[in-house]
């Protein structure tokens, strides 16, 4: 039995809305166990008010926050995510502002299954380097 292609559309859309959340609250989630780790309670604190400022994270906004914590890490993950990997999280964001705005997109059903393959794998990229 085939699945409707409009209600595969549909589903393609909403699990690109969970998955950009799922990439914002990974960073939240893995920056404030880091931080939780490498400062004072102030520190921490501080940080924690700050995340909560952190949306729309697109490669290049989490590169940025990682750099302001260390080159190192930054460029470690940046080396680390060129390519798919990157494209893959920069696409799931985009495509979920252009559904919240309600524009169309053409995003179907395998498509965000690949991306969210490599939205895992940025993520777990990310744990392991903060973990260090």
């Amino acid at each position: 039995m085939a699945c409707d292609p409009e209600l595969l559309s549909n589903w393609a859309k909403y699990l690109c809305v969970l998955i950009s959340g799922f990439i914002e609250e990974s960073v939240h989630v893995l920056i404030l166990k880091y931080v939780k780790r490498k400062a004072s309670p102030d520190v921490q604190h501080f940080i924690g008010c700050k995340m909560k400022d952190f949306q729309n994270a697109k490669m290049g906004k989490i590169l940025e926050l990682l750099g302001e914590f260390s080159v190192e890490l930054k460029m470690g993950i940046e080396t680390a995510t060129e390519g798919e990997l990157k494209d893959a999280i920069d696409s799931v964001v985009q495509n979920r502002h252009l559904i919240a705005h309600g524009r169309t997109i053409g995003i179907s059903f395998v498509t965000i299954k690949d991306y969210y393959g490599r939205v895992l794998k940025v993520v777990e990229l990310l744990e392991t380097a903060l973990a260090s």
